[in-house]
């Protein structure tokens, strides 16, 4: 599924937190408040940033089921977290994505849960998660989209990003990944298992402020595997280059599509 090391997640929890949709999370905390209970499934949970947001919107008690397969990042999760009028019990589970069946059994969740995951995943695998647990509810944030913007702008631009949105297609591990077209596909497939669908744009807008996110977003965008491969060395180099110092001095503006998704069972 890849490595997302702890460094590179605590950089960017500020900004998914601010980039997030709060009209969705006002919906799902209003579908969570008629309960007396919930337990939830985040899956690829990393050092809990999902959790950590979520936990204070849905009240109730709380009892969820961290998944991921690197045991370090595991090791970061709190055992419980508590506010007004809430208390969340977690239970780290150390497993990966194709390894449902631990969950509780295979007993489905109230609440199917995971920040900046479908872009990484398959279309066969996404349908199974779906069947699996159609009765649940499903809340998917900050998942990618083909939609980057790039300021000041640089010749080599479209073909970097263009050899960049190929490379988030990649095999992850559970097959083709799904990369910018996950939201839409998401949305479809829970559709069509008769969920009620709200999305809405969870874009990363870098700026003054974001500077040590942005330079490490823009050289993992110039280490990957399609765009080192299809962009001639000098032309990244000078792309890259260009970039990092707009960075620097302060003028450049990073977007970068994300999108927000809730779907509740009907």
């Amino acid at each position: 599924m890849g490595d997302f090391t702890a460094d590179w997640l605590g950089l960017r929890e500020p900004l998914d937190a601010r980039s997030r949709d709060a009209g969705l999370l006002r919906l799902l905390g209003t579908w969570a408040g008629g309960r007396s209970g919930l337990r939830i499934l985040d899956l690829g949970c990393g050092s809990g940033a999902n959790l950590r947001v979520l936990a204070p919107a849905l009240g109730a008690n709380q009892r969820w089921t961290a998944l991921d397969h690197d045991p370090a990042l595991l090791a970061r999760l709190p055992g419980e977290l508590a506010g007004p009028g809430w208390r969340a019990l977690v239970s780290p589970l150390e497993a990966g994505l194709t390894e449902l069946d631990a969950v509780d059994g295979g007993a489905a969740p109230d609440l199917v849960t995971g920040s900046a995951l479908l872009d990484l995943v398959s279309q066969d695998w996404l349908a199974g998660l779906v069947e699996r647990y159609r009765g649940s509810a499903f809340y998917f944030a900050l998942s990618v989209e083909d939609r980057v913007a790039l300021a000041p702008a640089h010749p080599a631009d479209d073909a970097v990003l263009e050899a960049f949105a190929a490379d988030l297609r990649r095999d992850k591990g559970l097959g083709p990944a799904l990369g910018g077209r996950a939201p839409a596909v998401a949305e479809r497939l829970l559709q069509a298992a008769g969920h009620r669908v709200a999305a809405a744009t969870s874009d990363w807008q870098l700026a003054e402020g974001d500077e040590a996110l942005a330079e490490a977003w823009l050289r993992g965008v110039a280490a990957a595997d399609a765009v080192f491969n299809e962009v001639e060395e000098s032309t990244l180099m000078h792309w890259q280059e260009t970039h990092l110092s707009a960075i620097a001095a302060g003028r450049s503006r990073i977007l970068v599509g994300h999108r927000d998704l809730l779907a509740l069972p009907v």
